[in-house]
């Protein structure tokens, strides 16, 4: 069964370990492809390396989104940890990943991009 639509968050773990961006890009433009080339819509959610990567690393990540954010057929929602991210109150023990205070917050603010997602879905 193919699926009607996709919503790909990917990058975390890259932007964590520091790999190159260019291989994240690599990537993720593989997923979207095959997606888009089937005429699947896809959400993208982007994702931001953490500061202490630094400034040069950090914007050439975020740029990889940036770029294949804006292609056709893709929805963008640039952070998926959008007001979680660096907010204590909202993140498990480890710092990173969300707790449940963090996942609402994250369903609640991704829930207008996924409406749109569904709408094109319908529309087709």
């Amino acid at each position: 069964v193919s699926p009607q639509a996709v919503i790909v968050e990917f990058g975390g773990n890259d932007a964590l370990r520091g790999l190159d961006p260019s291989d994240t890009e690599k990537a993720l433009s593989t997923m979207i492809h095959t997606f888009t080339a089937r005429k699947i819509p896809v959400l993208l959610c982007g994702m931001y390396a953490p500061p202490n990567m630094g400034e040069a690393y950090s914007r050439a990540f975020r740029a990889v989104f940036d770029k294949l954010g804006h292609q056709p057929g893709v929805l963008y929602y640039p952070f998926f940890l959008a007001g979680v991210a660096g907010h204590r109150e909202l993140l498990q023990a480890d710092g990173i990943h969300p707790n449940p205070d963090g996942v609402r917050l994250i369903v609640k603010q991704i829930l207008p991009y996924v409406e749109r997602l569904l709408a094109e879905v319908r529309s087709s």
